[in-house]
């Protein structure tokens, strides 16, 4: 499993391409409980994704925030397509359990966002079960978005060829926002807190792939790319969730 310790100082945002097929689409939606409705809303969650969202087209994972300013807030997320949300859950029973059995728990505000995987400089094609996702959001200058395609590449390279089983995935957000500056996610993958204790030689390994001294100049040029950065620790929860903890992207 990915540790993301070196790759979090390392990685930025680009714009995301497909080839040959619909891109896929990561839909997270980021919800607070009421006080004292903790219970409630987890009853009527877990109602609710077990009964419309378990299937492979349009089944969801819920995940807790450890950390950070959103600390105690809940991820609903789905892995689908645009032309599939065209189609997605929405009929009177699905609706009527939602505004029923859950919407009465949830903080007023929530926040939507549509994330576009990366296949291309990303290493999670075929990865296991999982358990906590560690996210590293990066706000990216303007007009940077095509010099940090060539720098992720650049690092995909270092660990298709010194890290072949560490995964990471990078996903772009379709809709961003300046003043909210998440312009780009990248998600690695631990099964326990331990995992945080495991380091690569990062720097090594670079000068190795890309030549004796590049990372120097790689590391100052990365740095240049970003307006800010900030990271979440996502702890999946299997009793709300439709689906396993199996990442299909």
């Amino acid at each position: 499993m990915n540790k993301l310790l070196t790759l979090l100082l390392l990685m930025v945002p680009g714009i995301l391409m497909a080839q040959n097929e619909e891109p896929v689409i990561v839909q997270n939606v980021m919800i607070g409980v009421l006080p004292g409705h903790g219970a409630d809303f987890r009853t009527g969650m877990a109602e609710h994704n077990k009964t419309f969202h378990a299937g492979d087209a349009y089944g969801c994972r819920v995940y807790s925030i450890a950390n950070g300013e959103n600390t105690g807030k809940y991820i609903w997320s789905m892995v689908s397509t645009w032309s599939a949300m065209d189609n997605r859950p929405s009929s009177t029973e699905h609706d009527d359990h939602w505004d029923t059995k859950v919407a009465p728990h949830l903080m007023p505000m929530s926040n939507a966002s549509y994330w576009q995987w990366n296949q291309s400089v990303s290493t999670n094609d075929d990865i296991s079960e999982i358990s906590m996702l560690r996210i590293w959001w990066i706000d990216l200058k303007p007009t940077k978005q095509g010099r940090a395609m060539e720098l992720l590449e650049m690092i995909k390279e270092v660990y298709d060829e010194k890290m072949p089983d560490e995964h990471y995935g990078v996903y772009s957000n379709t809709m961003p926002s300046t003043t909210e500056g998440r312009d780009m996610a990248i998600v690695g993958y631990m099964t326990n807190f331990a995992e945080m204790n495991e380091q690569e030689d990062f720097v090594a390994y670079f000068n190795e792939v890309h030549g004796s001294g590049s990372f120097t100049g790689f590391i100052t040029e990365w740095w240049d790319l970003m307006e800010g950065e900030g990271t979440e620790m996502w702890i999946y929860d299997e009793a709300l969730s439709g689906l396993g903890p199996q990442v299909n992207r």
